[in-house]
């Protein structure tokens, strides 16, 4: 039985531009994904021998593309059943610097929250003034106009002359005298006093003021972050540890790994 080596799946799925190690969708697969090329490459140089337990049914192009697809899709199921553990230590490989200190080895922080609900409350306001009368009278003063007219008198002299017919004088021969009345020369209108009083007297009112304030509710919230060095361990003895930690631990190793397990055997 012919078994294909990495090495010849790698060339196949280089031919076809395709991920030698699957296209599975998980974060903690994604640099992976993004950089597929360069991760195959690394892969074949180290497991370039090694045997894909399956073997292609006959020596055809074919059934030997075929194979590696078989490669890639064993490689997405082993992704698949490891997916919990694989996030998780990724969360330990994609740690923020800001948040993670070689320096200190104690990190404490707690958070608070309190909330204070107060229940409906309605006050209520009464103003009362005294007692309102609300009359109003209208008192007119006395008023006398007067008016009075003055008519004056004319009389008329009627005189008739004669006179001699030797004698170049006059003489008077008769006079009449007639007294006729007038209208009135002159008119005078006189209007007597008048005073108008209006009073208002107010009388008892009440004045309500009701004011309703609804539930309230007052949240407050407290943080506190504790961190730094216990004193237990040196400076120099933390920097050492988290220097240790990050020589030993390879999280695409461990994946690496775990597929020679399952999907490769040793070439012969």
């Amino acid at each position: 039985m012919n078994r294909q080596t990495i090495n010849e799946i790698y060339k196949i799925k280089k031919a076809a531009n395709q991920p030698m190690l699957s296209n599975y969708p998980g974060d903690f697969w994604a640099a992976y994904r993004s950089n597929f090329a360069i991760f195959d490459r690394l892969y074949a140089r180290m497991y370039k021998s090694f045997e894909y337990i399956e073997a292609p049914e006959d020596g055809t192009t074919e059934s030997k593309v075929e194979n590696a697809d078989d490669f890639a899709a064993d490689v997405f199921a082993l992704l698949t059943k490891n997916a919990k553990k694989y996030a998780e230590i990724y969360r330990v490989e994609n740690v923020d610097d800001d948040t993670y200190s070689m320096l200190e080895n104690y990190d404490m922080q707690e958070t608070m929250e309190r909330t204070a609900t107060e229940g409906e409350r309605t006050d209520e306001r009464e103003n009362t003034e005294g007692s309102r009368t609300d009359n109003e009278t209208m008192t007119q003063g006395q008023q006398s106009n007067t008016t009075q007219q003055t008519y004056g008198t004319e009389t008329t002299t009627e005189t008739t002359q004669v006179s001699p017919y030797d004698v170049e004088t006059w003489n008077n021969k008769e006079k009449t005298t007639t007294d006729n009345s007038k209208q009135a020369d002159s008119t005078t209108d006189q209007i007597g006093s008048r005073q108008d009083t209006k009073a208002t007297t107010k009388g008892q009112q009440v004045d309500s003021e009701t004011a309703t304030k609804g539930e309230q509710t007052n949240t407050e919230e407290y943080e506190l972050r504790r961190h730094g060095n216990i004193g237990t361990q040196t400076a120099s003895q933390v920097m050492e540890l988290h220097a240790n930690f990050w020589k030993n631990f390879d999280y695409y190793q461990m994946i690496f790994n775990d597929i020679l397990k399952e999907l490769l055997m040793v070439g012969c």
